[in-house]
């Protein structure tokens, strides 16, 4: 096990994730639920607390994209967060 506060790529991997590109960084503390309907891009960092709850719609991360500490994202229509961009802590976004 990795000591960081980061997940190791295996343990990424074995969430269960529909998608995920390289260099994705996801902190021990996030939550992901319907993991076999969010694609994570490269180059991703997902930080600590968040949730990311995917719905029938599934959730697309997109390529350098940060979601900062707190951030919950959720809904059962789609959500897509385009590349190059971010989400700022304690947002929420509802689908």
């Amino acid at each position: 096990m990795n000591k960081s506060g980061f997940l190791t790529e295996q343990e990424v991997h074995a969430i269960g994730f529909a998608k995920v590109g390289y260099n994705v960084l996801v902190d021990r503390t996030a939550l992901f639920y319907g993991a076999s309907r969010i694609s994570i891009g490269s180059d991703v960092r997902i930080d600590a607390y968040s949730i990311i709850s995917a719905g029938a719609g599934g959730i697309y991360i997109g390529n350098h994209v940060h979601i900062a500490v707190y951030a919950f994202v959720t809904g059962g229509a789609r959500i897509e967060i385009h590349d190059f961009s971010g989400l700022s802590g304690r947002v929420s976004i509802y689908s």
